[in-house]
């Protein structure tokens, strides 16, 4: 069965720039996604493509980490943008993944990014393949 889980919008508790932390309102859908693949602890891919600087994926990384590890007991691991150029890698985390969630940014950046490496035909192919796949705000476009 095919699912792809796409968020509008909300926040992740994410740390802000002042070093207050947003409100954590998407537990309910993160829950969900977990559900979807119906395992106790499934394989957890974040990818954050849609953010061209590597620092800030990994950021927003350990926050997703947070979440998806501690919450709703994945595993979890990251394929950041300097590594689809590496289709080897891009095809062990996607192998390995049972659910790929990519975060917000700039949705053109990405869809140009995923083209431009042949991405968005291994997302594709991970949806056909009944992955869950997800995202949220630019990340929804998945």
């Amino acid at each position: 069965m095919k699912k792809i889980i796409a968020i509008g919008g909300g926040e992740n508790g994410r740390m802000l720039e002042d070093g207050t932390f947003a409100p954590y309102n998407t537990k309910e859908i993160d829950e969900e996604i977990v559900k979807l693949t119906n395992k106790d602890n499934p394989n957890f891919l974040f990818i954050c493509h849609a953010m061209e600087s590597i620092d800030i994926q990994k950021s927003y990384y350990e926050t997703m980490k947070k979440i998806y590890e501690d919450i709703f007991n994945c595993n979890c691991m990251d394929l950041d943008s300097s590594e689809l150029t590496n289709e080897e890698i891009v095809d062990e985390k996607i192998k390995w993944a049972d659910i790929i969630y990519e975060g917000g940014g700039d949705t053109e950046y990405m869809i140009n990014l995923w083209k431009k490496t042949g991405f968005d035909k291994k997302l594709y192919e991970a949806w056909c393949d009944g992955k869950v796949i997800s995202g949220i705000s630019a990340g929804a476009v998945c």
